[in-house]
């Protein structure tokens, strides 16, 4: 399924059309091909191959499950018919996988019709989404290649020739036919890029989701419990740092009023001390100063014993000459 590049030009057709610029006539727009139509292009095999006539109604056409698929818990692409019955009947797109597959019909469009495609309703009910364009260019060849994503919780059994997608086929007119590129790929299988691709898939189930959602749910409510054991632990932390920052203050407190006791009672013991060398130290000063005075009067004594003595000796000089 390709990218339909019709877009940009069928709007400048119509912004043209609606300001007069350009004269195209009353064909400017494709035309839808009807039930009629697309059965006789079925029956003459010429858009459409292996189609099935009673898969064409009204304007569209329903493109059938082949027996070729892609999972990857197969390893590989795979033919259905070619397992037995019973593990064919088990082949499903699992919870939360993808599988491509590919169509029953092959297309092989000319230069003038493209295909809009649409999702069968049903699958969308049953928890299936489609994946891959929903436009196909003129000029593809092949099978269309679709992914089924089971978004659901229940597996979707893949049964060849249940209709997957819608086509409403349209013809363009000479005004939108324009040179499109042919296709380098006809794709008659699966994509070698998409087979690697496959093989490397691990798909993620809505068990193992749950799983992981439970695992983690748990670790949430250890990390929790964690996280409130560690806040009761800070609580109880900081109610043990206060009480012990008061004990603490109340004994820096005492240990102030302690200091200044013993300040206290060291200064008075020294000025006491200093009082009582200033006493000591005047009463020294008094005796050295009575000292001095008896040293003085013993001079002066002396002084006079010595006089008295030496006139005595003259005298007794004096006698004893006589």
């Amino acid at each position: 399924m390709g990218i339909h590049k019709l877009d940009n030009m069928r709007y400048n057709i119509l912004c043209d059309l609606n300001s007069g610029q350009r004269n195209v006539g009353e064909e400017t727009l494709a035309s839808i091909l009807s039930e009629e139509q697309l059965k006789k292009e079925i029956n003459d095999k010429n858009l459409i191959q292996s189609a099935d006539v009673n898969c064409a109604e009204g304007i569209k056409y329903d493109f059938r499950l082949s027996n070729r698929i892609l999972k990857s818990s197969l390893g590989g692409p795979i033919n259905l018919q070619e397992l037995p019955a019973l593990e064919r009947s088990k082949v499903a797109v699992d919870p939360g996988e993808v599988v491509f597959v590919l169509t029953e019909e092959r297309i092989n469009l000319s230069a003038d019709v493209m295909i809009t495609l649409s999702p069968k309703r049903k699958l969308s009910h049953e928890g299936v989404q489609i994946l891959g364009g929903l436009c196909v260019d003129p000029l593809y060849q092949g099978h269309l290649l679709i992914g089924l994503y089971n978004f659901s919780s229940a597996p979707f059994l893949l049964k060849p020739g249940r209709k997957l997608i819608a086509g409403v086929f349209q013809r363009l007119t000479d005004v939108e036919k324009m040179e499109f590129d042919i296709p380098d790929t006809i794709i008659d299988d699966f994509p070698d890029e998409l087979v690697n691709l496959i093989k490397n898939y691990q798909p993620v189930g809505t068990k193992d989701l749950v799983l992981k959602v439970d695992e983690l749910s748990k670790e949430l409510r250890l990390m929790k419990s964690l996280m409130d054991d560690e806040q009761k632990w800070r609580t109880n932390f900081e109610g043990y740092l206060e009480e012990h920052s008061k004990q603490i203050g109340d004994l820096l407190h005492g240990l102030r009023q302690e200091k200044d006791i013993r300040e206290k009672s060291l200064k008075e013991e020294r000025d006491s001390r200093n009082s009582q060398l200033t006493d000591m130290k005047r009463e020294l000063d008094n005796e050295r100063i009575s000292l001095k005075a008896i040293f003085k009067v013993n001079n002066i004594l002396l002084g006079i014993a010595l006089i008295g003595v030496g006139i005595i000796l003259r005298e007794l000089w004096s006698m004893l000459i006589n």
